[in-house]
């Protein structure tokens, strides 16, 4: 084994140690890839998200909702609002009203944007996330490469 393989073991198993697994890390589906798709598809896409984004923030900060203490599953998923947003989802029933109808319509404007094949690809990218031991540059995941 080369030192580098050494290495992504090493970082592997730190993150393994360090997250606590639940639903909350869990996604279906890469929300953030397919939102820089969309930015990059209509300028009006961001001004919209950016909207909701500063309602689920200005929710959590009157109710006193912090994220959870679950780590993200990767570097990427660092800025995601899906964290803060399940804990507002876990504390707040109004907030689970709200989502219940807002989140609907987003995703269908979001998804009115995007191929069938950029939303499997997202779906991709999610699963990969949940592997510890996956790289993320430039809006894609990759593995590291295998050195025999």
């Amino acid at each position: 084994m080369t030192t580098a393989d050494n290495n992504i073991e090493t970082r592997s198993n730190e993150i393994m140690s360090e997250t606590r697994y639940s639903d909350d890390a869990m996604c279906k589906m890469c929300t953030r890839h397919l939102e820089s798709l969309c930015y990059q598809r209509a300028w009006w896409f961001w001004v919209f998200r950016q909207l909701l984004a500063l309602g689920v923030h200005l929710f959590a900060l009157v109710t006193r909702t912090r994220p959870t203490s679950i780590r993200p599953r990767s570097p990427y998923c660092h800025s995601c609002l899906r964290f803060r947003k399940n804990a507002l989802k876990r504390e707040s029933a109004i907030f689970r009203h709200l989502d219940k109808i807002i989140n609907p319509l987003f995703n269908r404007l979001r998804d009115s944007l995007l191929t069938q094949e950029e939303l499997k690809r997202a779906r991709g990218l999610a699963k990969r996330t949940e592997d510890p031991a996956c790289c993320i540059t430039n809006d894609s995941i990759q593995k590291p490469e295998q050195h025999n």
